[in-house]
């Protein structure tokens, strides 16, 4: 069981980081993902405003000091309201010290981070369909795809306002990685069956 359990891990790890590297490297999700037309100058308004690396949120959240009265908590939060519905409203992430694509760790640590992503996953296929076959299985799989997509992606594009077309990529993008990953679970995951659990864990 333990052998089964490590190369369903494996394979379904293995099968998620496959298709991250289809997706990405073709850039699949390039109609959710416009290129900025003025590169020069964005960055140099990031630059104005960000001196290392974070996230930026415009209209922001402003930080009053703690002497500020009620009438000018007041009149704060009604501008950052007013500014809200006016618009535009955007997050920059700012990542200033640049990054390498091509080095190798950062596909070293993408892979073990799919890896121990897939083992918890093939852990929760494995408790929810233990005593049953590969359909009650799926379920347990479709059931953790869709709570992950709704729990981050939906709760991003609802309160943080991220676009639609960039939720529903990623949505398209996470469902396919984990249903990719977990499937191996489904199928090769065998039902416990009497005798599988030691008699010290039974109950009368």
């Amino acid at each position: 069981m333990v052998i089964r359990y490590l190369l369903t891990c494996v394979v379904g790890a293995m099968l998620a980081f496959t298709w991250g590297g289809i997706a990405w490297g073709n850039n699949l999700w390039s109609w959710a993902m416009k290129p900025a037309s003025a590169p020069v100058e964005l960055l140099s308004a990031v630059q104005m405003n960000m001196s290392d690396s974070g996230a930026m949120l415009y209209p922001g959240f402003p930080v009053l000091p703690a002497t500020a009265t009620a009438a000018e908590k007041k009149s704060s939060e009604d501008a950052t309201v007013a500014a809200y519905k006016k618009g535009p409203v955007f997050m920059v992430l700012f990542h200033k010290d640049g990054a390498d694509m091509s080095d190798p760790r950062v596909f070293v640590r993408g892979f073990l981070i799919e890896l121990f992503a897939t083992a918890a996953l093939v852990a929760l296929i494995g408790l929810g369909g233990s005593g049953h076959g590969p359909l009650r299985r799926f379920m347990v799989l479709l059931a953790a795809v869709v709570f992950m997509n709704m729990g981050v992606h939906l709760v991003a594009w609802n309160f943080m306002y991220v676009p639609t077309d960039w939720t529903l990529a990623m949505i398209i993008d996470s469902a396919v990685t984990w249903a990719l990953a977990g499937l191996p679970a489904v199928i090769f995951l065998r039902s416990m069956r009497e005798g599988d659990t030691p008699k010290e864990f039974k109950t009368a």
